[in-house]
């Protein structure tokens, strides 16, 4: 009998979570955007032979504080830290896996300049995160009513704006395999032109 995956154990843990959050975009959250990076990553991470466990359960777990707190809560990224490390080893790793899961794959995934991903993994879910903004109705889905669920709340000329810089960022800086640019190419394209009119 072979072993169970070790991110299938983190996916119903992480499922139950979203699934029982009180917290406003958390369902939504789960069906449109957690599930679709947590697939995509899966793909990528067979197709470059990453490791599946890691990039999966890093994938499930990018924005797992969004069960708890909003986006605006300055303990967002810290709790999303923690939960994350507790909810690994509850599925199965190690502490040390666990710490350098959090640390060098879902730490860096929105790959700001200070923290870019420097693992194959950690380049499989940014660019699976990106996937899931561009190659999804994403930004169609996510208007300033929506983000407003999230506890950010703006006005339409401030979410033009954050969805301009949000696509440079995720064309640009987060996607590392040139077949999955090439693809985004014209949804890319195509969504910054809506956004510049």
């Amino acid at each position: 009998m072979t072993e169970q995956r070790r991110d299938r154990n983190i996916r119903e843990i992480v499922s139950d979570l979203y699934l029982r959050s009180h917290m406003p975009a958390a369902l939504w959250m789960w069906e449109h955007h957690v599930l679709v990076v947590a697939d995509k990553a899966l793909e990528i991470a067979t197709h470059e032979l990453a490791n599946i466990e890691k990039s999966v359960s890093a994938a499930l777990l990018h924005d797992i504080a969004d069960t708890q707190v909003l986006r605006n809560d300055v303990t967002h990224e810290q709790k999303s830290q923690a939960l994350a490390k507790n909810i690994l080893v509850r599925g199965g790793f190690t502490e040390t896996e666990a710490e350098e899961i959090v640390t060098t794959i879902i730490a860096p995934h929105s790959c700001y300049p200070e923290n870019m991903p420097q693992t194959l993994e950690a380049k499989v879910v940014a660019t699976a995160d990106a996937f899931g903004h561009l190659g999804t109705d994403f930004y169609s889905q996510v208007n300033p009513e929506k983000l407003s669920q999230f506890g950010l709340n703006m006005s339409q000329e401030q979410y033009r704006q954050w969805v301009l810089k949000k696509i440079e960022r995720d064309f640009k800086n987060k996607i590392f395999f040139e077949k999955i640019k090439s693809e985004l190419q014209p949804s890319y394209d195509a969504i910054k032109a809506r956004f510049n009119e």
